[in-house]
């Protein structure tokens, strides 16, 4: 089994204690009036200005750690399990060990999807903004009245997302059960055919389908009733991705009568982007706003 979120970074396999990434990255150079002007009769041009958009290489340094995870039995559920069974301690705990180290590493890049996102997320308040959604306990939320407008909003912060990261891909959302089951609702919402399905719920997060153009992905680790959105793009080449990992493939097996322990080594790291933002949704139906937010703070207390 594999984090699926692998399917949406830019992820490297390496013997190697650390590696060096290169990747692409856009640069906007100053504005060019007069060379612009000059190209079309004599300066005639109705263009008055333009913005150059280059191309440079850099290069991220990732250094792999080392996670470990352990599992023990007792010796008599040992005996037990294969002369009354035919089933081998060591080949299951392996398979337990091997599930729970995937849902480590999808932990891991989830941390750094969301890091992103908030950042990004914050950037775009006012210094007000910042101080009084501090100071009040406030954060704003999108309002929706049905899966219809649900699935609008959405795929309207995707397209939002889209024209400010200039990175191309396909964007994708990670949600909690109630809000993918409401979007599968919607007309817009198609679902994969069986062979294309990703995890299986419990196993980690998994996608259920297409919202127009956007990929719909539930995290049933979270809240059924939590309505925060993690938005993202899945990069089309690595030179658009964001978020980098580096991994040794082999696994390092520690096994003793009665314990058995999983090494593995990877690192994962993310460069500053506008490929992430995340939101949260009020509940159905509910305006959202400062003056009732502090109304429910005071009746609750």
């Amino acid at each position: 089994m594999k984090t699926i979120l692998r399917d949406y970074i830019h992820h490297t396999e390496t013997k190697n204690s650390h590696g060096v990434l290169h990747y692409l990255d856009y640069k906007i150079l100053d504005s060019s009036p007069n060379e612009w002007n000059s190209a079309f009769d004599g300066g005639s041009s109705p263009f008055k200005s333009y913005s150059e958009i280059g191309l440079e290489t850099k290069s991220l340094f990732i250094e792999s750690q080392a996670f470990k995870v352990s599992s023990s039995i007792p010796e008599e559920a040992v005996r037990d399990l294969q002369s009354l069974h035919g089933i081998s301690a060591q080949e299951m705990m392996e398979s337990v060990l091997k599930s729970e180290m995937e849902q480590g590493i999808e932990k891991t890049i989830l941390n750094e999807m969301m890091g992103c996102a908030e950042k990004y997320r914050k950037d775009g308040w006012t210094k007000f903004q910042l101080w009084a959604n501090r100071w009040f306990g406030y954060e704003p939320k999108k309002t929706w009245e049905g899966p219809q407008d649900l699935a609008m909003r959405i795929v309207g912060e995707a397209n939002k997302l889209q024209g400010r990261s200039r990175m191309g891909g396909i964007p994708f959302v990670v949600v909690s059960s109630e809000i993918g089951s409401v979007l599968q609702d919607s007309q817009y919402f198609t679902f994969p055919p069986p062979p294309s399905l990703g995890l299986s719920p419990g196993q980690g997060i998994y996608e259920v389908g297409f919202l127009a153009n956007v990929k719909v992905l539930v995290n049933p680790s979270l809240r059924y009733s939590d309505r925060e959105v993690l938005m993202g793009i899945k990069p089309r080449a690595s030179s658009d991705a964001r978020i980098f990992m580096i991994e040794n493939p082999e696994d390092d097996f520690v096994s003793t009568e009665v314990r058995l322990s999983l090494i593995r080594r990877y690192g994962v790291k993310s460069v500053d982007s506008k490929n992430y933002t995340v939101f949260k949704f009020a509940e159905e139906g509910k305006s959202h706003n400062l003056f009732k937010h502090l109304l429910s703070k005071i009746f609750k207390k």
